[in-house]
């Protein structure tokens, strides 16, 4: 996926602290987490989310993270602006919903 970044307790706070970042808290046998791939990759091929970081952290590699951000079910999508946590989403979501989520952070 384009700007598709593995995010882990490393570099987590350094990738989400500049710009607008969508973190996907997710696992590779979780069938809703790979159902919304194809709608991340419809958002991310979007001329207007061009500088959008999409980060993907894989949850039962970092369990600190999932601590650290209360994730009790996934996928879990945490929306970034500059270090801050704007928006927050949980399950599957549509493209128009991403979208929106996005444009609202953007403009916050």
């Amino acid at each position: 996926m384009v700007n598709e970044i593995e995010l882990t307790t490393e570099n987590y706070e350094q990738i989400v602290s500049k710009g607008i970042t969508i973190v996907d808290f997710r696992a590779d046998w979780c069938a809703p987490c790979r159902m919304m791939d194809s709608v991340l990759e419809k958002v991310a091929e979007d001329p207007s989310y061009k500088n959008v970081k999409f980060g993907k952290v894989n949850v039962d590699k970092n369990m600190e993270l999932n601590v650290r951000h209360s994730i009790s079910g996934i996928p879990t999508f945490l929306f970034y602006k500059d270090g801050e946590i704007i928006d927050r989403s949980v399950g599957l979501q549509t493209k128009n919903t991403v979208k929106s989520m996005l444009n609202s952070s953007l403009n916050k």
